[in-house]
This record gives structure tokens, C-alpha cells and sequence, in this order.
């Protein structure tokens, strides 16, 4: 039972400490690190489009994970930067091709952290193969299909085999006719017909870099002295079909739509850069690839020859509104949603670092060097992300609760012996009233004062090992009672006993 009350004692006396922990774990957990978010919006391309059916399949694995992703069609790269670095964090997370992000001023950039590459975009250069207009073989429904990713305008995602069909009755499909010049080189498109892309597209971004490195910048502020338009994949292709083009370059992934028609199109072949390995030398975010022989189709022998692509890739960004906790689970969707790869991309090459031209985040970094975070291998990620927060919040806390914890001692300490001390204060003012001379008329009244303080002294409680200190208090009242009556007349009545003093 006393050991109960000791402790008793030391709880109450230390009582501060509990508000004053729960203000600081409240502060730690709202303000330094909060939970992460069930819900994030995602911004991707048009509906038909690359980036949009990456983000629908993400979507569908990230819901297993228990994270809702609200997908927001956009015109492409440049819509999805803008919305990422508007401000209003209504966006966290997006899509855009490698190389656009030069496109906007360094203040937006900054904005930006990468993540990931996803998948090579590669820039594909498409020419006539006959100087005789060709006729077109997509119907309305299929103008209507799809739209370019990094333009904003109609492409295609539409049925191919009407061009299959086209294509293998053609006698002329794919061979290049004596009568037109090969393109292998950007100083070949001087002189003729040619779409770079319609204008802030990543097709017309990623050309635009090439002539700039080529040093050739007059050649494009004058479009080829006018004979360069800007238009969008469809009306590209469409242009090129019917021999108002004589060549035209579109950035898009190789199982797209609109490339496969391009390539069984017929007086259409694709162009190989013999230049390709130069350029991807001094543009860090283009690779140089190699397509081999019959890679896009094997029956046809498309390409007939080994050729060279320079190709960006798509890469995922956040901005400072994407919560850095899910940047694992993100990067771990990601990478069961591309695990197959496709012709260009080898099972289990993406997600990955490289390229990347923006600041990588330090979450992403560690997720490409190291994987999946130790306590996500074995937890599900809500509960890892709990403990994992918990662990990063301990650190401070301890910081923070050392000092304390080592101060209960002596605030345990003072507030007991505040209990007894606390009534030397009535002792003092009586030894200021004898010093003074004004004791006298106040005799009794102090004399009973302290009969009461006495009283008062059995009820207080201390520990047993400051007990000697309460006892020494009654010693000094006990002195003091005796020294006030000795104070007293002779003759006047003792009342601290009741007796009567003889005359």
C-alpha cells in the first residue's frame, strides 16, 4: 500500500510531462511527417493514347494496393507540365516525354522531380517512296481514332488491317523507287516537303533539338525555306499518303496504332539517321536505337536492314504535392505493369534512372538502387508506411524526451520538498516581525497560527526517504511556538498549554 501511494506520488507530481508529449507527438506526426494520401490525381495524354493507357493500367494495379489514382486526360507533355506546376496541387503526379521539359523556364523545371523512365518513344522519320501521290487507305471512322500524345492532336488507335490488307496487295510496298533520293541525313530534308510535328509538340521539340546541335538553326527558323509545316501525327500521315509530304517525323511508341499502319503502308518506308549514334552523344535524353532486321514485321521483312532510331522516352514525374511515401508503391505498379516489355523494351528494363534530365528524387533513387524498402518486402505497404513513420518520428522524439525525462528526477525532488519548505516561508515572516520590533501585538495571533501549522504538517505526505525533512519542520515550529511565548508578559496565560502562569 505505501508503495502504491509513493507512486502515486510521483506520478502526480510529474503530471506536466503528459500534455506536454502529447503536444509534442501531435506537432511531429501533423507538421514533420504526414500520412501519406489514399487518393493522388494523375495527368496522362489523350484517351487514346500512350501515357493514357499506361495510367489506366497503373490505375488498376495501385486499386490493389488500396491507392484510388483519378486519371486527367490532357494534349500531351506540355499540358501535363503546366498542370504540375500550377500551384494549385490539384495534380501530383504525370507523364512527359524526355527532352520537353527544355521547353519551359527554369522555374517550372525546378518544380519537377523524376521518378522513372517507362518506355522508349522512339522518333521515327518516315518518307515516300515514289513521287506519285499514293491514295489514302484510312477511312473517316479511323481519322476520327486517336490522337498524337505530345501534340494534343488526332493520330490514331484505329483497325490496321485495312492497311495489312492494302499493304500485301501492293507490288511496290516498302522499296524505295529510283526516282526519289534516300533520306540519311538531316541536310536530305533541305529542298523537300516535310511535317516536324505540330509547333510545342514533343515530335516538333525533339527535331528542333536536332538541328540545333547540328548547328543548322537557319535552315529551321526558315523551314526549309518554307516547305516545313507543322503538323500533328494524323494530318502528318495523311499528308504523307497522299504525296502533299515527302517525309514526316512522329514521336511514339512502337506498338502504336499509327506507326504500325505507316509501316504497312504502301510508297511509305522508314527512314534509318546514319547520323543517329552523334546525336545521342550530345543529347543526354536520346538513346540510339538499333532496329533489326524484320523487327516490325517479320512476313514482310520490315525494316530489310539493321537501321538507327534516336528515340526519347516517356518519364513519370511528381511535384512537390506527390507525397515521397508513395513513391515506392508507384514505382513497384509501374514495374508489374511494364514486367513484358514489348519490341524495344526488354521484360523488366523499365522502370529505370536512366535517362533522366530532371532532378530524381531521393525516394526514387533509393528505390533504383536498392528496390523495395525493407519493411514493403514483408508488410503490406499501409502498415509498413505506419511503422516506418513511427521509427523516422521515434528519433526526434527521443531527442526531444531525454532532456525531460532526466529532469523528472529533480522536478520530482522540488515538488516534494516544495511540500515542506514552502512553510519555512511562515517561519521567516515571524523572524522579520521579532527583528523589527512588531511581534508583540501579534503574539498570540502567530502563537495559534503555528499550533495550527502543526495540525496541518500530519496530513502532508512525503516519501519515506524525505521524511526526516517534514520532522525537522515540526522541531523548527515547535522552537519557534516556544520562543514566541517566551515572549510573553509574566503573569499573561500560556495558551499553548492552558495553564496558568502564577502571579
Amino acid at each position: 500500500m505505501h508503495v502504491l501511494k509513493q507512486a502515486g506520488l510521483f506520478v502526480r507530481a510529474n503530471l506536466w510531462i503528459v500534455p506536454l508529449v502529447a503536444l509534442i507527438v501531435w506537432v511531429l506526426f501533423r507538421f514533420l511527417d504526414p500520412a501519406p494520401p489514399r487518393s493522388i490525381v494523375m495527368t496522362t495524354g489523350t484517351e487514346n493514347g500512350g501515357y493514357h493507357q499506361f495510367g489506366l493500367a497503373l490505375k488498376e494495379r495501385l486499386a490493389e494496393e488500396g491507392l484510388e489514382v483519378k486519371l486527367v486526360t490532357s494534349r500531351g507533355s506540355l499540358d501535363n507540365i503546366e498542370r504540375l506546376t500550377d500551384g494549385s496541387g490539384d495534380v501530383q503526379l504525370g507523364i512527359i516525354q524526355s527532352g520537353i521539359e527544355k521547353l519551359v523556364d527554369r522555374r517550372e523545371r525546378d518544380q519537377l522531380e523524376g521518378l522513372a523512365t517507362l518506355y522508349h518513344e522512339p522518333l521515327w522519320l518516315f518518307q515516300r517512296t515514289d513521287s506519285e501521290p499514293a491514295p489514302s487507305s484510312q477511312t473517316d471512322a479511323q481519322a476520327d481514332a486517336g490522337e498524337d500524345e505530345n501534340s494534343g492532336e488526332e493520330t490514331t488507335d484505329g483497325d490496321t488491317d485495312t492497311a495489312d490488307s492494302t499493304a500485301s496487295n501492293s507490288t511496290a510496298s516498302n522499296s524505295t523507287a529510283s526516282n526519289v533520293t534516300e533520306i540519311r541525313r538531316l541536310t536530305d530534308l533541305v529542298g523537300r516537303r516535310v511535317s516536324l510535328g505540330s509547333e510545342g509538340s514533343g515530335t516538333w521539340a525533339v527535331v528542333r533539338s536536332l538541328f540545333q546541335v547540328q548547328g543548322d538553326m537557319a535552315s529551321w527558323d526558315s523551314q526549309g525555306d518554307g516547305q516545313w509545316q507543322s503538323l500533328a501525327g494524323r494530318a502528318a500521315a495523311d499528308a504523307l499518303y497522299a504525296g502533299e509530304l515527302d517525309a514526316a517525323f512522329f514521336v511514339l511508341p512502337a506498338d502504336n496504332a499509327l506507326i504500325r499502319e505507316l509501316i504497312n503502308a504502301p510508297n511509305v518506308e522508314l527512314v534509318h539517321l546514319s547520323q543517329a549514334r552523334a546525336f545521342a552523344a550530345r543529347l543526354p535524353y536520346l538513346e540510339d536505337l538499333t532496329i533489326p532486321e524484320g523487327l516490325l514485321n517479320i512476313r514482310r521483312n520490315v525494316p530489310d536492314q539493321d537501321i538507327s532510331l534516336l528515340s526519347p522516352v516517356a518519364t513519370l514525374v511528381g511535384n512537390e504535392h506527390f507525397h515521397p511515401a508513395l513513391t515506392a508503391l508507384v514505382l513497384s505498379a509501374a514495374k508489374e505493369v511494364l514486367r513484358d516489355g514489348n519490341l524495344l523494351d526488354a521484360p523488366g528494363q523499365y522502370p529505370a534512372a536512366l535517362p533522366m534530365d530532371l532532378d530524381m528524387s531521393a525516394e526514387a533513387e533509393y528505390y533504383h538502387e536498392s528496390g523495395t524498402p525493407f519493411l514493403q518486402r514483408y508488410l503490406p505497404f499501409w502498415i509498413a508506411s505506419i511503422v516506418d513513420r513511427y521509427i523516422v518520428l521515434v528519433i526526434p522524439l527521443i531527442v526531444i524526451m531525454m532532456p525531460l525525462i532526466r529532469s523528472m528526477g529533480p522536478i520530482y525532488i522540488w515538488r516534494i520538498r516544495s511540500r515542506v519548505y514552502r512553510w519555512y516561508e511562515q517561519l521567516r515572516r515571524i523572524d522579520h516581525l521579532i527583528v523589527k520590533g512588531e511581534i508583540k501585538d501579534r503574539l498570540d495571533q502567530e502563537i495559534q497560527g503555528l499550533h495550527e501549522l502543526e495540525d496541518e504538517l500530519t496530513r502532508v505526505e512525503v516519501p519515506l526517504s524525505y521524511a526526516h525533512e517534514l520532522y525537522e519542520l515540526h522541531l523548527h515550529i515547535r522552537y519557534m511556538i516556544n520562543r514566541l511565548e517566551a515572549m510573553r508578559p509574566e503573569g499573561q496565560d500560556n495558551q499553548s498549554d492552558g495553564t496558568v502562569v502564577p502571579a
